[in-house]
């Protein structure tokens, strides 16, 4: 979708592209789908907006602080961990496995730090726990932009 978007949009200005929204509403997932969602909104001219409907949890969150713009409906959660992995096959696989995955976590940690106002000092007091934030807390550090007050921006353009 964010690829087709921007070549429809191909050679317009980027301040005449009508962003796209993404409207999430999730318990996470792989980490590994999180982190290309990551890169096509990096690369992507056409603005991305990134909503959190309710719950975006784990690689959720990830996908959520993507976006170019966040936002938040009233109440809703985010929740930050480490995630899990499993690794199985031979000694030798399951070493590499766990050398990627620590790489994985280590571009996972430097882009929150990017996009965030969390401190490395509160992230490290909470990664090994499920991290709840809500509202003000997801203002205050700069997970979303801001708070949604109408429902009607969800479905109507922004400019």
């Amino acid at each position: 979708m964010i690829v087709e978007f921007n070549r429809d949009d191909q050679g317009k200005p980027v301040e005449e592209r009508e962003p796209i929204k993404i409207l999430i509403f999730s318990y996470g997932g792989s980490l590994d789908v999180a982190l290309h969602f990551i890169s096509v909104c990096q690369i992507s001219k056409t603005p991305i907006y990134t909503y959190n409907l309710g719950v975006c949890a784990s690689a959720a969150m990830l996908m959520l602080l993507a976006g170019h713009k966040r936002f938040s409906l009233p109440g809703a959660q985010c929740l930050l961990h480490e995630g899990s992995a499993n690794f199985e096959g031979t000694a030798d696989q399951v070493r590499q496995f766990q050398k990627e995955y620590e790489r994985q976590l280590e571009l996972t940690k430097a882009f929150i730090f990017s996009r965030t106002q969390i401190s490395k000092k509160l992230y490290e007091k909470n990664k090994d726990k499920d991290w709840y934030m809500r509202d003000t807390e997801l203002i205050e550090l700069g997970v979303v932009d801001r708070i949604v007050d109408s429902v009607d921006e969800l479905f109507t353009p922004t400019k």
